[in-house]
């Protein structure tokens, strides 16, 4: 016989995860038969940081008071507003390469190497999106 399972939540007495388990039905009754709180409910259409089950509403809720919520919201976009080294480093060598090619050191075939090479030209791409290298070459 095959056991369906399905994700459940224990969670503690104030409605904080402790784990989450695949289980079956049986696996199921049997956490909540042991005095474990298991919650079949989850929290998919809802962006919860800590997310804390409220016994009252039978609902899931945010665990985090706003200040909290407000820090990580803070991060994120910190975060997000940031460009990794790699990316600035590509910046900086296609700089390097417009400022030599434009200063007529056209024989400069390591500085094209570098354009073309994959990483630095996928990302010249990225941020300049109507670049176009051939026009630089002829």
């Amino acid at each position: 016989m095959i056991w369906m399972r399905k994700e459940v939540f224990e969670v503690d007495g104030q409605g904080f995860i402790i784990e989450n388990y695949p289980y079956s039905e049986k696996e199921i009754q049997n956490a909540i038969d042991n005095g474990k709180s298991i919650i079949t409910k989850g929290w998919q259409d809802l962006r919860l940081f800590k997310p804390k089950w409220d016994f009252e509403t039978e609902q899931w809720i945010e665990g985090l008071t706003s200040e909290e919520i407000a820090e990580r919201e803070a991060l994120i976009a910190e975060q997000q507003s940031v460009l990794p080294d790699q990316d600035l480093n590509a910046i900086a060598l296609m700089e390097l390469a417009s400022t030599v090619y434009e200063g007529g050191v056209s024989e400069c075939w390591p500085c094209y190497l570098l354009l073309i090479s994959s990483k630095a030209y996928g990302l010249m791409r990225k941020y300049q999106p109507n670049y176009n290298l051939m026009s630089k070459l002829s």
